[in-house]
C-alpha cells in the first residue's frame, strides 16, 4: 500500500524547494529586562526604574522608550536610536550622544549642558526649556524642531540645520551660528521668520 505524504510535510517540501522557509525569522523582541550595554534592545520599554548612570548605550534601540525625570549622567548614546522616546527633565550631565537619532523625542527640560552632540538627528524633537549651554551640536540637524525657552548660550551649531526650528525665546548668547542653515526658522523674538538661504545669520523673510 502506498503510502501518503500529509499535506503539511508536502507544503514544506515545496517551500523548501523554492527557496522559502514556513515563516520569516522574527525579528529580535525588546526584552526590557535585558541589562545595560551596546545595542540593547529597549524598544518601548520603561525604564525609569533602573539605574543607568554611566551605562555604555551606544547604538541602543530606544525607541518609544520612556526616559523621563530619570539621572542618565555620564551614559554613552553615542549612535543610540531614541526615536519618540521621552527624555524629559533628565539630567544628561556628562554623557555622549554623537550620531544619535532622536527624531520625535520628547525632551524638554532636560539638562544637556556641554554634552557632545555632533551630528545628532534631532528633527521634529520637543526641546523646550531644556538646557544645552556649551553643547556641541555642530553639523546637527534640527529641523522643525522646538527650541522655545532653551538656554543656548555657548552651543556650538556650526553648520547645523535648523531649518523651521522654532527659536522663540530662546537665549542664543555666545553661541556659535556660523554655516548654520536658518531657513524659515521663527528666530528668538517669535516674530521674525528667517529667509531662506543666508548661512549663520536670520535675515528676516519678507
Amino acid at each position: 500500500m502506498k503510502r501518503r505524504t500529509p499535506a503539511i510535510y508536502k507544503f514544506a517540501l515545496i517551500c523548501a524547494a523554492s527557496g522559502f522557509g514556513l515563516t520569516a525569522a522574527p525579528a529580535a523582541m525588546a526584552a526590557c529586562s535585558d541589562p545595560a550595554g551596546p545595542q540593547v534592545n529597549w524598544v518601548g520599554c520603561d525604564l525609569r526604574h533602573i539605574r543607568l548612570k554611566g551605562a555604555d548605550l551606544s547604538g541602543a534601540y530606544l525607541q518609544n522608550a520612556n526616559l523621563s525625570d530619570m539621572n542618565l549622567t555620564d551614559v554613552n548614546l553615542n549612535g543610540a536610536n531614541l526615536t519618540s522616546a521621552d527624555l524629559s527633565g533628565s539630567g544628561l550631565g556628562g554623557a555622549s550622544l554623537t550620531g544619535a537619532f532622536i527624531t520625535g523625542a520628547n525632551l524638554s527640560r532636560t539638562n544637556l549642558s556641554g554634552v557632545p552632540m555632533q551630528g545628532v538627528y534631532l528633527s521634529s524633537s520637543n526641546l523646550r526649556g531644556a538646557n544645552l549651554s556649551g553643547a556641541n551640536l555642530s553639523r546637527a540637524t534640527l529641523n522643525d524642531t522646538d527650541l522655545s525657552g532653551a538656554d543656548l548660550s555657548n552651543a556650538n551649531f556650526q553648520d547645523a540645520v535648523l531649518r523651521k526650528a522654532n527659536l522663540t525665546g530662546a537665549d542664543l548668547r555666545g553661541a556659535n551660528l556660523s554655516g548654520a542653515k536658518l531657513d524659515m526658522a521663527i528666530w528668538t523674538d517669535g516674530i521674525t521668520t528667517c529667509t531662506p538661504g543666508p548661512k549663520g545669520q536670520c535675515i528676516p523673510h519678507r
